[in-house]
């Protein structure tokens, strides 16, 4: 309305001055200071954005290297246990070692026990669902947490992979010809009843499926193996980038 009062004085026959300087300045003023606001909300609201970017990757470096620590404790102790007993076994099966059948008993434990675990990440994959991913502006960090999700899926695949083997080749075959509280681990055996008839090894071991149920373990162990030291690979780079990235907010936090 004051533009306009301006341009209608200016035009009036009794006014024989049309001061267009002073209308473009105002009109160039209005027009900055809205430009200002603009500015100034888009600065609140990218500062208030990387705040709460910044709180998920303290908490997401905490993950990291939790996450870190069990694979490193399965892979050292667990992982490559499993597979000394796994290739022990097989070679008494391939030699047909019958005086060897007791310690084959007991290289077998577990084997009808599901191994593998999801990550336990759930604030970084609350972060990956929201759209904060392309607010980070860390280009190394952006890519290694786009690619992440990918690492996740072939996890989860393999967890997968394994479950379906076990109810649908090594229960059945555990379950018609094994005695399944003889394979049970330390853990889980004091609550079960131990009895019923014993394994017949010495049959079994002149079969395929025996041979064959052992080496698809294998298989699985050996697959399984290889995603955990990729994902542990993948972890540390992305704690590495969030320390790079943090510096000593991190170490302040972290106190």
């Amino acid at each position: 309305m004051a533009i306009s009062n301006k341009i209608n004085e200016a035009l009036s026959p009794t006014n024989k001055r049309f001061n267009i300087k002073f209308i473009l300045a105002e009109v160039f003023l209005i027009t900055a200071g809205i430009l200002i606001a603009l500015a100034i909300d888009n600065w609140n609201t990218d500062r208030a954005e990387q705040e709460v970017i910044e709180k998920y990757l303290i908490q997401m470096h905490k993950e990291f290297y939790n996450e870190i620590d069990r694979i490193e404790g399965e892979r050292k102790q667990f992982y490559k246990s499993s597979l000394d007993k796994n290739l022990r076994a097989l070679k008494i099966i391939k030699n047909n070692q019958i005086d060897s059948i007791s310690v084959l008993e007991n290289l077998l434990v577990g084997i009808s026990n599901p191994l593998s675990t999801s990550a336990n990440i759930p604030i970084t994959k609350e972060f990956l669902k929201q759209n904060l991913l392309y607010k980070i502006k860390n280009e190394n960090l952006k890519n290694e947490l786009k690619m992440f999700p990918t690492y996740l899926e072939g996890n989860d695949y393999l967890i997968d992979f394994e479950t379906n083997q076990y109810i649908n080749t090594i229960e059945p075959f555990v379950t018609s010809n094994m005695n399944y509280t003889q394979l049970l681990t330390s853990y889980r055996k004091p609550y079960m009843v131990d009895g019923g008839p014993k394994t017949d090894f010495k049959r079994l071991m002149k079969g395929y499926e025996l041979w064959n149920i052992v080496s698809y373990k294998r298989e699985w162990l050996l697959a399984y193996s290889g995603a955990l030291d990729g994902i542990g690979f993948v972890l540390n780079k992305l704690k590495k980038e969030i320390e790079n990235e943090l510096g000593d907010k991190l170490t302040i936090k972290n106190q």
